[in-house]
């Protein structure tokens, strides 16, 4: 027997098949050209997406939108504009929502910073008159900086000279400096400072061991004598590198070394 020639052309399903996908092409061309965007969401989307990214933008046109769906409906020989495009007044808009979320803590900031800067005016007022006699002796200096309110000890009123426990005169001044953080709220820094001669003794190998064992020394003191609380306190060392003065004779060196206090608003 001879074997059964196939028939010429494409399966019989194949017809079926093609039909088939036609029509679905022709129901999605269908359902995209009965799609419409809603311009004020679109809008506030893109200005949310720009707010989060910072794209900041700026688009000018010179005509307003033509239509609102993705079938163009207007031609433009030799180009066209996007129906998606807005117009100069509508343009790099930011959702409403988020801009005023932005300005309100921007003025928080502001405010913050006012209220911090008043509180330090307040407790610079208090420390002149808690300390006016020692400062017009020179025995102490107080100044602002930031937010900050920075109590100076002179090395003289405070330690003997290249010692780094405090002199008995000094007790005073604590009993003063317990009110006065029991009164004023904030971090307190306590800061040791030397000038340029290097300190090399047994007990210390440099200016940055000297001056951070006397700024520890009054700490430990406004803790144990001055029942200040140590989790507000912290020691730190400056050695020679923050002069207040040019360390070029013995009475600038002189202030050089000395303690700092700051509390911080």
């Amino acid at each position: 027997m001879g074997k059964k020639q196939p028939k010429k052309g494409a399966p019989g399903w194949m017809t079926t098949f093609a039909d088939l996908m036609s029509l679905l092409l022709t129901f999605f061309v269908l359902l995209l050209s009965m799609s419409e965007i809603d311009a004020t969401r679109f809008r506030k989307v893109s200005g949310s997406l720009k707010m989060a990214f910072g794209v900041q933008r700026v688009s000018v046109f010179d005509e307003p939108p033509k239509g609102s769906s993705f079938i163009q409906q207007e031609f433009r020989p030799g180009g066209s504009r996007s129906p998606m495009s807005v117009g100069e007044g509508t343009a790099n808009i930011l959702d409403p929502q988020l801009q005023g979320i932005k300005n309100l803590m921007e003025k928080n900031d502001k405010l913050a910073i006012l209220e911090k800067q008043k509180k330090l005016d307040e407790n610079f007022k208090k420390t002149f008159q808690l300390f006016e006699e020692e400062i017009k002796s020179g025995k102490m200096e107080i100044d602002k900086k930031g937010t900050d309110l920075i109590l100076r000890f002179a090395e003289t009123s405070a330690f003997p000279e290249q010692h780094t426990r405090l002199i008995q005169s000094f007790d005073a001044m604590v009993s003063k400096l317990s009110d006065l953080a029991q009164d004023v709220n904030g971090d307190i820094l306590v800061s040791g400072h030397s000038d340029d001669k290097k300190i090399k003794t047994s007990k210390f190998k440099s200016n940055w061991e000297f001056s951070a064992a006397r700024a520890n020394t009054l700490a430990q003191t406004l803790i144990e004598k001055g029942g200040v609380d140590p989790e507000r306190i912290t020691v730190q060392s400056h050695g020679p590198t923050r002069p207040l003065v040019r360390n070029n004779s013995d009475i600038n060196r002189r202030r050089n070394r000395r303690v700092e206090i700051i509390i911080r608003h």
